[in-house]
């Protein structure tokens, strides 16, 4: 779920320009520029994007770094947990500090910086290529870029192909992680500010800020589709080198179309955000419940009796007869002796119910980041050649060490697959299946008197995401038989029966099981999206007051890259247990005692699999305790009944998609102070009425 979503309907700031005035023309060709030059950004900037994501996994897999397949994995982790952990950071960046613009110069000039270290890395290794056709998995730590040789000194010998070495043990590994963190810190601050200042281009006709964000979901599909399809084709039968220089030089013509535009952005004014006002009410609360008073608590009583009257300004406060707040944060209150109005407070008390939601999500999104992970190492190793496997590779298992016994050799015409390509199938379901329950399903439900409510949509994406990892599990473990093929009567030989497939210039030891058996799993993700993560965007941009949208899309995209992060724990715990170091991670290993003839350990990816669908299991029925608990389609049908802006239709979806941190705030505008005020923005009567008391 990055990006390949419409962004959220926001209500456009209108402006009458004389239409007589000669400037019209002009400024209408200044629009047209700003909002053209952003959309081809956006097209050049997700090629870059997923260009290193589509085939991170393999990168660090195959030579010159062998990587065991575990640590690749958790590399790919790291970069998207961090990318969404600092959209957070990048949104208050420019909304705050800096400004969109310049916080969007500042987050090209890091992307670039990190981006140029990719080309470098692989430059040795292609050409080590051109040398060399056809290479084993052996160790090649001399064709490593020379930037790696210092820190590889640093880590000592690189780690043998049979061991399971940390994830900084591996060889380059310091090089590598700091430059994906810094890429990862680029990518995250322009995801948070390139959607909402495309949006203030596109506030200055009445229809246009719809048009655009449609224009920009094409745009991020149309990067993604042609980073997935073809540069993934590149690095995988050409050369990495080749796939990430061409990535880097769409990268600097992303920045040169960005500069281009530059004379006809609209730039808005920096402005207070909502975080630094909902600080001020938890500071404010928890002062105040330290140091009240029965006399203060006396006064602010009488006067709330007086702001009672005020319900416009103050949203019908409704009086405690006891004087006792029911929620620490209610000493905010303006009844209780606070400086904050009902409304400001009630807001505060929200967020914390959306935070909880959010919480319940996280194992939703460590099943979802499989695609782009396990996902894909599995359909390494599953057959990805169109043409029948007559060849085939026989090994036989001794004291943690595999001997190959070749069977045949590898067919020289095959056609390979991409791996990557199978990303694909969640990206066209995603854009098949929106239109129609958008434009069918849910209309045709209401009309017949039984709607989904956002509580169901969120819970049946989870289901599909469960059946997602079943399936994976599923596949795996016959992908698995079709490697044991000696095992009979229940009795484990140490013998397994691969085919030999040719990727990039490695050979990789695979089930002869179709990859094709992937597709149902990638697609049952795909079908979550729909409910799960544009339910659920639904869901926040509903319950979440006016004011504060901004920060819920921020804190959304916070609790996307925690479960990204707890992947890498998960992982991580799970070594020496169904994960082993055996030939670089190779997820077909198996150790045997060379006395007995018994399996004393095996990889079990199926296990993994199946944990995670209990893990998203737990976290649905938790979810489903969270809404009741929280009563949260009460506060639904409270919110659809204020005018709190309209809600959005349901567009294709994927985290990448989401607008980040900053987006929702040129739909609202951010909080002025004196919409989210301190004592000096107390309603004039109610000073009035305080002033007499204190002269008195």
């Amino acid at each position: 779920m990055d990006e390949r979503r419409r962004l959220l309907q926001q209500t456009p700031v209108p402006v009458s320009p004389n239409p007589a005035s000669p400037g019209i023309g002009a400024r209408e060709w200044k629009s047209k520029l700003g909002k053209g030059t952003i959309l081809l950004t956006v097209v050049f900037e997700r090629l870059v994007f997923y260009s290193l994501t589509g085939n991170m996994v393999l990168y660090f897999n195959l030579g010159p770094y062998n990587w065991t397949a575990y640590n690749a994995l958790l590399a790919s982790y790291f970069f998207t947990g961090i990318s969404f952990l600092t959209s957070f950071a990048g949104g208050f960046l420019g909304d705050t500090v800096l400004g969109r613009y310049k916080t969007l110069m500042l987050s090209f000039f890091v992307y670039c910086v990190g981006y140029i270290f990719l080309p470098v890395l692989s430059y040795n290794d292609y050409k080590h290529t051109q040398e060399n056709t056809t290479n084993s998995r052996h160790d090649k730590t001399e064709s490593l870029s020379p930037v790696c040789w210092p820190l590889l000194q640093h880590n000592g010998n690189a780690p043998s192909k049979d061991s399971m070495p940390g994830p900084f043990k591996e060889p380059c590994s310091l090089t590598a992680y700091l430059v994906l963190f810094v890429i990862a810190v680029g990518t995250g601050i322009f995801r948070a500010n390139m959607p909402p200042f495309g949006g203030d281009q596109a506030q200055t006709r009445g229809d246009g800020h719809t048009t655009f964000f449609n224009w920009y979901y094409w745009s991020v599909n149309i990067g993604s589709l042609f980073a997935l399809s073809v540069i993934t084709w590149v690095q995988q039968r050409h050369s990495f080198f080749l796939g990430y220089l061409t990535a880097a030089v769409c990268l600097g013509v992303a920045f040169l179309l960005f500069l281009t535009g530059s004379c006809s952005y609209i730039n808005r004014p920096r402005a207070r955000t909502v975080l630094q006002n909902v600080c001020s009410v938890v500071k404010e609360a928890i002062h105040r419940r330290r140091h009240r008073n029965p006399e203060s608590s006396l006064r602010a009583h009488s006067d709330s009796t007086i702001e009672s009257s005020m319900s416009e300004q103050t949203d019908s406060i409704e009086i405690n007869p006891s004087n006792t707040p029911e929620c620490c944060l209610d000493y905010a209150k303006f009844q209780y002796g606070g400086s904050f109005n009902n409304s400001q407070v009630e807001d505060v008390k929200k967020l914390g119910k959306i935070i909880c939601v959010f919480l319940t999500l996280v194992p939703y999104w460590m099943v979802y980041f499989q695609m782009q992970t396990t996902f894909l190492l599995q359909g390494l190793h599953m057959k990805l050649s169109l043409n029948s496997a007559t060849n085939c590779n026989k090994s036989i298992c001794h004291s943690n060490v595999t001997l190959h016994e070749a069977v045949g050799q590898p067919h020289e015409h095959s056609t390979p697959i991409v791996a990557a390509w199978f990303s694909l199938f969640d990206v066209v379901f995603v854009i098949l299946l929106i239109p129609l329950v958008d434009r069918v399903l849910y209309p045709y439900l209401a009309r017949r008197g039984r709607p989904i409510t956002m509580v169901t949509r969120i819970s049946i994406g989870m289901v599909f995401a469960c059946l997602a990892v079943l399936l994976a599990g599923v596949v795996e473990n016959q992908r698995l038989k079709h490697i044991y093929l000696c095992d009979h009567d229940g009795q484990q030989f140490c013998t397994n029966f691969t085919i030999q497939q040719k990727i990039g210039n490695e050979n990789f030891d695979a089930a002869n099981m179709t990859v094709f058996w992937q597709i149902p799993q990638y697609a049952l993700i795909g079908v979550s999206e729909v409910f799960t993560c544009v339910a659920g965007i639904d869901f926040a941009y509903q319950m979440a007051p006016r004011s504060m949208k901004g920060i819920i899309m921020g804190i959304f995209h916070l609790f996307t890259g925690i479960g990204s992060f707890l992947g890498i724990g998960v992982m991580y715990s799970f070594q020496d247990v169904w994960f082993y170091g055996n030939d670089y991670g190779n997820i077909n290993c198996r150790s045997c005692d060379a006395t007995t003839g018994h399996v004393t350990a095996q990889c079990h990816l199926d296990y993994y699999y199946f944990f995670l669908c209990g893990i998203q299991l737990l976290g649905l029925l938790i979810f489903i305790c969270v809404a009741k608990k929280l009563q949260l389609m009460t506060d639904l049908h409270r919110g659809a009944s204020k005018v709190n802006g309209p809600a959005p239709n349901g567009t294709p979806g994927g985290v990448d998609n989401m607008s980040g941190y900053s987006s929702m705030n040129s739909a609202s505008g951010s909080p002025s102070r004196s919409s989210y005020g301190r004592k000096s923005e107390i309603p004039v009567s109610i000073q009035r009425q305080r002033s007499s008391e204190n002269n008195s």
